[in-house]
């Protein structure tokens, strides 16, 4: 995933990039807080899936495990659009992994409206991949693994780069340049 979103990430500020140096260049420099990260994404995700699974096979109980059955879902989709932040962040700044869990809430309450664009746009592209499967079956199964994952991740980082962009990184410039200015 950094070496994926450092390639994506360039791309979108359209900088030259080369392909197989680069991926790695990332993944050497981001290894730690991205097998550290990698495995907490993986441990979230899982335990949001079973929030859903319990909550969904107990729903019967009603009260209570009906509205925790709802916040699952809603926690799951707060935490996809903090996946979005998260990955280039990793690899643009030197944040502690607190830090950056923090930042990810934070913009994802920012940047709503790109969020909620981002998610209308990667449902589309996984139902148009589902429709296809419908219909003619080996171009499902074969599009996924060519063109649909990689159409989703550049959504995201399409969507999360000029927000981070906008609150990080711009006003980082401007102190830098009043600072230039003063001295």
């Amino acid at each position: 995933n950094t070496g994926c979103t450092y390639l994506l990430r360039n791309m979108i500020r359209g900088e030259h990039l080369f392909p197989w140096q680069d991926f790695r260049y990332a993944i050497k420099r981001n290894l730690k807080q991205g097998i550290i990260f990698g495995i907490l994404d993986i441990v979230i995700s899982v335990l949001l899936v079973y929030d859903i699974i319990f909550f969904r096979t107990n729903i019967a109980a009603g009260g209570i495990i009906s509205g925790f059955y709802f916040m699952s879902f809603a926690m799951v989709l707060i935490y996809f659009f903090m996946r979005m932040y998260i990955y280039p962040m990793l690899i643009t700044f030197d944040l502690s992994i607190f830090k950056m869990f923090k930042n990810a809430i934070l913009f994802t309450v920012l940047g709503i409206k790109r969020n909620l664009v981002c998610f209308v746009a990667i449902a589309l592209v996984i139902g148009i991949n589902y429709a296809l499967f419908v219909v003619f079956m080996p171009i499902g199964v074969i599009l996924p693994f060519i063109f649909t994952i990689a159409l989703c991740k550049f959504i995201m980082n399409y969507c999360s780069y000029p927000v981070i962009k906008k609150y990080m990184i711009d006003p980082y410039y401007k102190e830098e340049k009043k600072a230039e200015e003063t001295s």
